[in-house]
């Protein structure tokens, strides 16, 4: 399984698959369990976003609430060292790659942007069970 790539955000081929009518993203499409991580992880996250464009706040929100359903989905406790650095490292490819984003681009674009940081938040956790555990029972 490859590390995912911020750099995929940028790809609108990957774009052009998501269907332009889902419901936007927000805590309740999301279960119990990744709501309370991400509640957790808020006070973190004010600190880590405070003073930044808010379209780019918006999209670490995102990303981060990609990352609590992920871990919820994967049975995984965020709260564990080893997953701590996931947070971290989301944030900070989502920040690397929102400044080669147009600005000016297309609301449905806009909105399919938000559902792939979403997923890519998402797709990290998935990444990191990975590496930890499943590449290990394989090998």
């Amino acid at each position: 399984m490859k590390k995912p790539d911020a750099h995929r955000l940028l790809d609108p081929k990957i774009g052009e698959k998501i269907p332009r009518d889902l419901a936007p993203i927000n805590l309740e499409c999301c279960s119990l369990e990744a709501r309370n991580y991400f509640q957790k992880f808020l006070e973190h996250l004010e600190l880590e976003i405070e003073g930044l464009d808010h379209l780019l706040q918006e999209w670490i929100g995102l990303a981060v609430l990609g990352v609590c359903q992920g871990f919820s989905e994967r049975n995984l406790d965020p709260e564990l060292p080893e997953h701590q650095e996931v947070f971290f490292l989301v944030i900070e490819d989502v920040k690397g790659v929102f400044h080669k984003i147009s600005p000016k681009a297309p609301e449905d674009e806009i909105s399919s942007l938000k559902r792939q940081v979403f997923d890519f938040g998402t797709q990290w956790v998935y990444y990191l069970d990975w590496k930890l555990y499943m590449s290990t029972e394989l090998y």
